[in-house]
């Protein structure tokens, strides 16, 4: 996992947002994503949500926001990810 499960416990987070990026270039463009989605994060004053990116192939990257099911449709809303799925903090 690339979140620690001393964040994951923490900030009891369970869902996870996310935005598909493809192509050459398709990690640099989640890390910039992500960028952006911090930013909102600060800007809203979301201090316990995580935001990151991670590169799945050679092509195809994702940024991800990690959030509670309380304020999900709100910043599903706001932030259209191109999908969700529950998060489950993995062992290791």
């Amino acid at each position: 996992s690339y979140l620690s499960l001393e964040t994951d416990k923490k900030l009891e987070l369970s869902v996870k947002l996310i935005w598909d990026f493809r192509g050459a270039d398709a990690l640099a463009f989640a890390k910039h994503h992500a960028l952006h989605l911090n930013e909102y994060l600060t800007q809203k004053s979301y201090p316990d949500h995580v935001a990151g990116s991670h590169p799945l192939t050679d092509f195809h990257a994702i940024a991800y926001l990690l959030c509670n099911r309380e304020n999900m449709i709100t910043l599903r809303d706001e932030l259209k990810p191109h999908r969700a799925e529950k998060y489950e903090p993995q062992a290791g």
